[in-house]
């Protein structure tokens, strides 16, 4: 009955088309409440809209859930009030205007972050500021949905250069005397969504997340800054399918930017309490290639014929290396309070090889999630391992390698590494809970930019040269007020092994981080 009053709650000018941020913690209450049975499996295609959350998040207060699950749950459907308007109280935007056939609205929210840094395992040690400004700017005009969801943030005190590792990052410490010290960042996801029978159709900026993984994703991970795309999506029982070309920004080998594309499709199939994808995307650079865009066509055989394309003035010596085309598979199973998934990437394989030879590239990950572990109500248990060889993610030509500016458009730890991740949390009340969690990661000498060259062994290497331990142990606590404030301490201990590729070399560090946020 609830269910069948929040799908037909929607108010006219409301749009559940319009899409929730990648790193929203609303995420997280979904994994669980689909691992526990609650609401059916929803795919590995991310973000979801609006409309979607509203409703498996109503779906899921019709079934058995725990006394804090439905607190949460209806917090998240206050804040959700277009699309979910006849639950309870609303929560009201700082700034709205409604018409008849019209909705604007403006969502802000500032946050400040303190971080201490000790030890040489950092590149910088010391006390840092970080300031945020979010605001979600969006509404609908007709069927027609609107969003800008900006992200702005002001860094004093010691720069941290690895939080925002990319060009989009400005210094202002340039003159001396300047009463401030700071860097700026900022980045925005902004975009059109029209409706289409049983999907929609997107113009604009955003990111996308494919795949099972938690803590990074073979193909797409959704960490880096966002993209210009068009993209397709549909869904229709149990059948997903998406579909995009996105515009990058990239660099030759002697760094002369160049233009660089993404283009990528997935279907997946969801029958009861098993899911199963398959994804394919490619990267190529010096042209726009169209065929890239039919939705329909393989690229694995679609490329063969495409990279003929690359025109005469692209690199002398990079001529003859095709665009990089990367395909991938996943497969999840639920059970009662537990989840078993899987990913398989490969980027380049060569069948009459062998399977250590170089140009064999692969990935692997694979990992579970078990909600209320022991019968500990409230609380889960997650690991997940990942797996990337030496040269994966890389390519012989510089301007086709797997990677928008600076960061992976894969998995974050990038090629030649692997990561184990264990992490407990306990809730003890909607929003308030602790975390615990242990990772171990392992990396190689390869990188992305790493290509295989002339005298280089013919195998590949499990983490080439001295490797690099990382290993972190960490406890978070966190205190959520859906919709309106929160606040969040994090201490966590890092020790290297190797450090910096150096045998013996060892060091370690102590990172505390103090992060305080208000909608207004």
């Amino acid at each position: 009955m609830l269910l069948t009053l929040l799908t037909g709650a929607t108010l006219a000018w409301a749009n559940p088309l319009l899409e929730v941020p990648l790193d929203d913690e609303v995420y997280e209450l979904l994994d669980r409440l689909q691992v526990e049975g609650v609401v059916q499996p929803s795919g590995e295609m991310y973000p979801l809209s609006r409309g979607e959350v509203v409703r498996l998040l109503g779906e899921a207060l019709e079934g058995n859930i725990s006394p804090l699950e439905r607190e949460e749950i209806s917090a998240y459907l206050r804040r959700y009030h277009h699309e979910a308007c006849k639950l309870g109280k609303p929560r009201r935007y700082f700034l709205e205007k409604v018409g008849p056939d019209f909705l604007f609205y403006l969502d802000p929210q500032v946050g400040l972050s303190v971080r201490l840094r000790d030890g040489r395992a950092f590149p910088e040690r010391g006390t840092g500021f970080l300031i945020s400004v979010l605001s979600d700017i969006g509404g609908s005009l007709g069927k027609m949905g609107f969003m800008s969801h900006i992200e702005w943030y002001l860094m004093t005190g010691r720069p941290f250069g690895d939080l925002f590792p990319d060009e989009t990052r400005v210094s202002y410490r340039r003159e001396k005397g300047d009463p401030i010290d700071a860097d700026n960042f900022g980045r925005t996801e902004a975009y059109m969504v029209f409706p289409l029978p049983h999907g929609s159709l997107l113009l604009g900026r955003g990111r996308l997340r494919w795949g099972p993984g938690r803590h990074g994703s073979l193909l797409l991970s959704g960490g880096t800054s966002p993209w210009d795309m068009l993209r397709l999506r549909f869904g229709y029982r149990g059948l997903g399918f998406e579909a995009f070309t996105a515009v990058l920004r990239g660099e030759d080998s002697k760094g002369v930017r160049r233009p660089k594309y993404l283009s990528g499709h997935r279907l997946e199939a969801r029958f009861g309490r098993f899911q199963f994808g398959v994804s394919e995307t490619v990267v190529y650079g010096d042209r726009f290639e169209p065929s890239y865009l039919n939705p329909f066509s393989v690229y694995l055989i679609t490329e063969q014929q495409a990279s003929r394309s690359i025109p005469p003035e692209a690199e002398r010596w990079e001529m003859g290396s095709g665009d990089n085309v990367l395909a991938g598979v996943d497969a999840g199973a639920f059970f009662k309070n537990f989840k078993l998934y899987c990913e398989i990437l490969v980027d380049d394989y060569r069948p009459t090889y062998s399977p250590k030879h170089w140009r064999n590239k692969y990935g692997l990950l694979g990992g579970f999630h078990w909600a209320d572990p022991l019968g500990l109500r409230d609380s889960d248990l997650r690991v997940e391992y990942a797996f990337v060889n030496q040269y994966c993610y890389t390519h012989e030509r510089a301007i086709n390698r797997y990677k928008h500016l600076s960061r992976p458009i894969g998995h974050p730890m990038g090629s030649d590494a692997d990561d184990l991740r264990t992490e407990f949390e306990k809730r003890f009340g909607p929003g308030r809970g602790i975390s615990l969690y242990y990772e171990r990661l392992r990396k190689g000498k390869g990188s992305i930019d790493g290509e295989h060259g002339p005298g280089d062994p013919d195998r590949w290497e499990f983490l080439f040269g001295t490797e690099e331990v990382r290993r972190i142990l960490g406890v978070r606590a966190f205190w959520r007020e859906v919709g309106e404030r929160g606040a969040e301490l994090e201490v966590r201990y890092l020790r290297i092994r190797n450090f910096e590729h150096v045998e013996g070399r060892r060091s370690s560090g102590l990172e505390v981080l103090l992060s305080l946020e208000r909608r207004l």
